[in-house]
C-alpha cells in the first residue's frame, strides 16, 4: 500500500514534467487513482449546488487530467514512442491506454533517459 500511495504521490507532484519514463506499475498505480478521482470529484461537482464549490471541483478535475496526460507520455517514454504519440492517438486513445498499460517498458537506456528503477 505504501508503494502505490508513493506513485501517486509521485505523479501527482510531477505531473507537469513530461520528461523522463515510469514503469508500466507506477502508470497503471497513478491511471486507476486519477479516473477513479475524477470520476468522484464529477459527481460532486455536478451534486453540489455552490458556485464556488463547483468551480474548484471542476479545476480539480481538469489538474487531475492534464497529470494523467503527462503521465501518458511518460509512459510513452518508457516503450520508445515520442510524447507527440499521446496526441496523434487521442482519437483512439483507449486503444493507446491499453498498449500503454500492458506493454512492457525497454529494458534499456533509450532518448528519454535510463529504465524507470522499480
Amino acid at each position: 500500500m505504501k508503494r502505490i500511495s508513493s506513485n501517486i504521490l509521485h505523479g501527482l507532484l510531477f505531473f507537469w514534467c513530461p520528461l523522463g519514463r515510469i514503469s508500466r506499475r507506477n502508470y497503471v498505480h497513478f491511471y486507476a487513482f486519477t479516473w477513479t478521482a475524477a470520476v468522484i470529484l464529477a459527481v460532486w461537482s455536478a451534486v453540489t449546488e455552490k458556485d464556488a464549490l463547483e468551480s474548484f471541483l471542476f479545476l480539480l478535475v481538469i489538474w487531475l487530467c492534464i497529470a494523467f496526460f503527462m503521465a501518458s507520455v511518460r509512459r510513452g517514454h518508457d516503450l520508445g514512442y515520442s510524447g507527440w504519440y499521446t496526441l496523434v492517438h487521442f482519437w483512439r486513445f483507449s486503444n493507446y491506454l491499453r498498449l500503454l498499460a500492458q506493454t512492457e517498458g525497454i529494458p534499456v537506456p533509450n532518448d528519454y533517459g535510463p529504465p524507470p528503477a522499480d
